[in-house]
């Protein structure tokens, strides 16, 4: 489910989760080639990860780190909805207990965007110098 919503993507990718592992950052690094991949995290990654997602840092792929997220979401050419209880972390993503949901919903998915762009712009106001 997750790949082929990743292959219909064109326009962007917002994603949201506490933490993330080297494979997945792959595959958004992937995706940044043909689309806008913003990415929101925990700042309490490990080093290898910090290093990773600083090291991609370009025009098409942005991360932001936001404290206390505990937001798991994706969502896909502000359309399409994945949602759960998984970070996005190998474990995670095969344990039978986490789960995920795809919602195909212009109301779900506006709440979704509403949401990452209010943590997207709190990141960037907590990491502006003060005035």
């Amino acid at each position: 489910m997750l790949y082929q919503a990743l292959h219909a993507t064109e326009h962007s990718l917002l994603v949201s989760t506490p933490y993330i592992n080297e494979s997945i950052l792959s595959v958004l690094d992937f995706m940044a080639a043909k689309c806008s991949v913003r990415l929101l995290v925990r700042p309490d990654q490990g080093d290898r990860i910090m290093d990773l997602m600083q090291a991609r840092q370009a025009k098409t792929f942005e991360v932001r780190l936001v404290p206390d997220l505990n937001a798991k979401q994706i969502v896909f050419d502000s359309l399409l909805l994945l949602t759960g209880s998984a970070n996005l972390t190998q474990f995670a993503l095969r344990h039978p207990a986490e789960r995920f949901s795809l919602k195909v919903d212009e109301a779900t998915s506006e709440r979704a965007l509403q949401l990452f762009f209010d943590y997207w712009h709190e990141a960037c106001r907590e990491r502006a110098p003060p005035h």
